[in-house]
């Protein structure tokens, strides 16, 4: 019985201290709720709004950071918390060199904008190059350290399998007169690459790599020598290949040169 009392006499003293602490609490919830609402009002309250300042960052390599202050700039006449932040971020991605930007606001007027470049792996048909992300993309002109970039080209969405290709068969053929420095695969699936001393190879429209035996066993035999006078070797065959030959031309002294129409042997 003298438990149940004391249990008794302490509940309620309990219950009066808790109930301050929660009141506290509760208040403390209200204050910071109504200041979040009130932070975007607090800058206009004293008036005009400072001029919104531009940051970049990001290593810049191709891109000048005047292109992209020039695509935001016209974007930043607005208040800090009205500026949209996703039209932002879609003009700097419409850069040729941007792969990605990130955009965000730092208080009390800064815009920050981070970019992202593309790395160009290759050429990619007649204009636009290929990024290691498998991403076509045309600058508006090509760098000079580009120009002598593997020359690649496909049907749209096979990007990433014509770079694989290209890079297997780069390692399989390096000991060899056949290593490509071009590759296409065209709308009907055939392959076509060609070598730093102008061959054309007809690989078909098998995997580019079932090709690789045949070149660098009897394709390299019969033509040790005469790689020069050499314009295609044709693998569409099954049991062997064709290969087509330079005419030679004579010139006024009589000697012997080399033309580049083919014939087939």
């Amino acid at each position: 019985m003298r438990a149940e009392s004391m249990a008794a006499t302490t509940a309620p003293g309990t219950a009066s201290v808790q109930s301050p602490v929660l009141r506290l609490l509760g208040w403390c919830v209200a204050v910071v709720l109504i200041a979040a609402a009130l932070l975007p009002v607090v800058p206009r309250l004293g008036g005009p709004s400072a001029a919104l300042t531009l940051e970049v960052a990001g290593e810049l390599q191709r891109i000048p950071a005047g292109a992209v202050q020039q695509v935001v700039a016209p974007r930043l006449n607005v208040d800090f918390y009205e500026l949209d932040l996703a039209a932002v971020k879609r003009a700097v991605e419409a850069l040729p060199w941007v792969a990605h930007a990130r955009v965000e606001r730092a208080w009390p007027a800064t815009v920050r904008v981070y970019v992202q470049e593309h790395r160009a792996v290759a050429r990619w048909g007649e204009r636009a190059l290929l990024s290691d992300q498998d991403v076509v993309f045309t600058p508006p002109e090509l760098p000079a350290d580009l120009a002598g970039a593997p020359r690649l080209a496909g049907p749209d969405g096979q990007q990433a399998a014509v770079r694989g290709a290209f890079a297997a068969l780069g390692e399989q053929l390096a000991d060899t007169p056949f290593t490509p420095v071009a590759l296409e695969q065209n709308a009907r699936g055939e392959w076509t690459a060609r070598t730093g001393q102008g061959i054309e190879l007809r690989l078909g429209r098998g995997a580019p790599l079932d090709a690789v035996s045949r070149l660098a066993g009897p394709v390299r035999t019969a033509l040790e020598g005469r790689l020069q006078e050499v314009t295609y070797v044709d693998l569409h065959y099954i049991n062997g290949f064709a290969v087509g030959w330079r005419e030679p031309v004579v010139d006024d002294a009589g000697r012997n040169g080399a033309a580049a129409t083919g014939r087939d042997d």
